[in-house]
Order: C-alpha cells, then sequence, then structure tokens
C-alpha cells in the first residue's frame, strides 16, 4: 500500500494516495509499532498528504508526532530524523509559517547533505523546498544562487527531461525575472 500510495502521489492522483498512505500506515502500526521506521516513514508521507490536500491540522499532528517518535529512535542526524525535519517543514509551510519551515528545511538539507549526499532524491527536494520558501517571501536573488546550483544537481541526477528538473528551471525563471 505504500508503494502504490506512493505511486499514485507522483501521479498527482491524491485522493487515491490518500486512501493508500491511510492504508500503509494502519497496516505497519499492526505489523511493527507505533515506533517502528516503517511506521514512521508511512506517518510522515501521510501528513504530507494531508499537507497537500490543505488537511492542516491532521497533517500537523501527524507530522509533529512522527517528528517526535523519530528523534526519540534515531539521533538528529539520521536520515530518517532529518525526513521528518522535512514533512513538518512542509506543513509549517502550507499553515503560513515561513520561517520555521526554512528552519525545518534547513536543517534537514545540511543533514541530507552529509547523510547522503547533495544529488540524492531526498536532499534535491530539501533544496527546492528552501528555494520555494525563498521565492514567497520574495528572497529573489538568495532563491536564484539556490536555483541555478539546484538546477545544475537535478541535471546531473535527473536528466534535463525529468519533472523535477523542469520545474527548478520554472522556479530559477520566476526569481531571475523578479530580479530583472
Amino acid at each position: 500500500a505504500l508503494l502504490l500510495g506512493d505511486l499514485l502521489a507522483r501521479q498527482e492522483r491524491p485522493r487515491e494516495a490518500l486512501r493508500y498512505r491511510r492504508e500503509a500506515l494502519e497496516t505497519s502500526r499492526r505489523e511493527w509499532g507505533e515506533e517502528a521506521p516503517e511506521t514512521l516513514a508511512a506517518q510522515r508521507r501521510l501528513a504530507q498528504t494531508l499537507a497537500g490536500q490543505d488537511r492542516l491540522l491532521e497533517a500537523e499532528t501527524l507530522a509533529a508526532e512522527a517528528r517526535e517518535r523519530t528523534l526519540r529512535r534515531f539521533d538528529a542526524a539520521a536520515p530518517e530524523t532529518l525526513s521528518a525535519e522535512l514533512a513538518l517543514g512542509l506543513v509549517r509551510e502550507k499553515q503560513g509559517w515561513w520561517s520555521e519551515a526554512e528552519e525545518l528545511d534547513r536543517r534537514a538539507l545540511e543533514g541530507l547533505r552529509r547523510a547522503r549526499g547533495d544529488e540524492h532524491r531526498e536532499t534535491l527536494f530539501a533544496a527546492t523546498r528552501i528555494a520555494s520558501l525563498m521565492l514567497r517571501r520574495e528572497q529573489y536573488a538568495p532563491a536564484a544562487r539556490l536555483l541555478e546550483d539546484l538546477v545544475l544537481r537535478r541535471r546531473r541526477a535527473l536528466g534535463d527531461d525529468h519533472p523535477e528538473t523542469i520545474e527548478a528551471l520554472r522556479m530559477r525563471g520566476v526569481a531571475r525575472a523578479a530580479l530583472g
């Protein structure tokens, strides 16, 4: 159910993704318990899906709980903890708490660079989130610098035609246009 939920989320089918991500979380809780890595991952993904549908109260509860449980099980530099920071950062952004979201995302980005490398998909996602926040906050010059680097890394990691590379190019264009 977790993989199907991920596939549906990537295909931008949020209602179906939500159903399978809920099912994955419930199954994981039954099979492995509340603090198992699989359960925590399923909980983070469900929180992200809920945030994407503006179901922010439930998303916040799940993301904050997942982060808290992850910190009990793993140290602050563990990739699982950094993933939990990103999930909570996404919820905070949707809530309009941009400073807190950026702080969570920056902490995750720095840790993911050390733990997984500059071109890992989750590291690239963290950089994209920070660039998005910068654009929202009209911080165009630092966003443009970050996006220059991000476009290069996405091209190397994913190729020119990948949707995530194309989105980074679009965001870079927004930043450049705003700078004149």
